[in-house]
This record gives structure tokens, sequence and C-alpha cells, in this order.
């Protein structure tokens, strides 16, 4: 799927990237994936940009901006990382459980 599919309304340098899959776990990201670095209780994902970058991430979502050394990557800034996930899940993935509410 295309990213400018996925996210519409994101500013982004190249929006006809080719997107593989979506993460927000650095340590299974592939080539051509969108890591969502969502904060956590115990971790916050933007600790992780660079492993995830290094991993073949092709865009990166998070609520901060990031350095300056990784914006050679797609950069998305956005307010709520989670829901930008559950979003991007609904679109990218077209099969969902029968036993979800509409």
């Amino acid at each position: 799927m295309l990213l400018s599919n996925l996210m519409p309304t994101a500013h982004l340098r190249d929006k006809n990237v080719k997107i593989n899959n979506l993460c927000f776990n650095s340590k299974v990201v592939k080539k051509n994936d969108i890591f969502f670095a969502i904060s956590g209780v115990k971790e916050n994902g933007e600790q992780f940009i660079s492993e995830a970058i290094n991993k073949g991430a092709s865009v990166i979502v998070s609520k901060n901006k990031i350095n300056n050394q990784i914006k050679s990557k797609n950069f998305v800034q956005v307010k709520d990382v989670r829901k930008s996930l559950a979003y991007a899940c609904s679109t990218f993935y077209k099969k969902k459980p029968k036993n979800l509410l509409a």
C-alpha cells in the first residue's frame, strides 16, 4: 500500500513510499515498514527510532519532533500516536474480526 493512501493528511517528503507493514516494536521492523513511536508506562518509543530506521523503516510516526540526523526519512508528527496507529491499522488491514463493532 502507498503511504498517501494510508495517511492522506500527513505532510511528507515522498507520499509514494510503499508500505509493507505497520510496527510499534522496533525489534520486528523490516524494510519499508512504518514505525509508530508510542510512549508507554516504562518505555518511550522515541528512544527506538534510530533502531527502527537502521532496520529499514521508511516512515516514522511520533508525537515529538526528531533530531536532524533522522530527518532524511519521512517523518509524521501527530498529536496522538496511538490514535494514528489505530486509524492506519483499520485502513491497512482489510480483514477484520467479525466480532468488532462498526
